[in-house]
This record gives C-alpha cells, structure tokens and sequence, in this order.
C-alpha cells in the first residue's frame, strides 16, 4: 500500500520534473543557482526514492529480483545524475558540451515511460 503511494507520488515528482527540463531548455539561465537548486530538489528526491525502495526490498531484492533490469537501469540514472550535478556544482570543465548533459538528463523521462507501462 505505501509502495504504491511512493509510486503514484514519483510519477507525479518525473511528470512535473519532465516539464521542468522543457521548460528550462528555453527560459532558464543555464548555471544559475535557481536551476541548479531545481535539479538538487529533483535528484534528491530521486534518491530518497532509491532508498525507500532499498529499504522495502533490500538490496538483493530490488536489484535481483523481479523488474531488476528497470530497477538497475533506476539506479544508474540516480547516480549518472548525482555525478552530472557534483560536475555542474564543481564547475568542471570538461570537453563536454551542455546539451549532452540536457540529453543524458532526460533519460529520467524513460522512467515516467516505465512507471506508465506498470500502472
């Protein structure tokens, strides 16, 4: 039952992050402070997903048991994310252009896609 409230909840935290993600392609300031105050509210929430759900199943249970190949592929977009914010917030600069962040960043969107496909 608190599974399925946690789920329902996610998919409404990806719907309005995905419409974060349009939205900030075009109006947002890329570096500001507020963007990236957005982004650590969205990746934080994420996480604090992955450990709930780590909780209820365990590790074993949530990686190697059923759904493991979606809840793996979960799990490397909350830590490709993490990693995306600790390069954005350090202000590394790498050879990497912004837009392929925007574009790895939106493979959060596939999980709306995953979570539609089970409700």
């Amino acid at each position: 039952q608190t599974e399925s409230v946690v789920d329902l909840l996610m998919l409404v935290i990806i719907c309005f992050n995905a419409l974060y993600m349009g939205w900030s392609l075009d109006w947002a300031e890329s570096g500001s402070t507020g963007a990236l105050a957005m982004d650590i509210m969205f990746s934080a929430l994420f996480f604090a997903e992955l450990v709930f759900k780590l909780c209820v199943h365990g590790l074993r249970g949530h990686l190697c048991g059923p759904g493991r190949l979606s809840n793996i592929f979960d799990v490397l977009i909350v830590f490709f994310d993490i990693g995306t914010l600790l390069v954005l917030a350090a202000q590394i600069d790498f050879a990497l252009n912004a837009s392929i962040f925007r574009l790895i960043r939106l493979t959060k969107i596939s999980r709306l896609v995953r979570m539609l496909r089970y409700e």
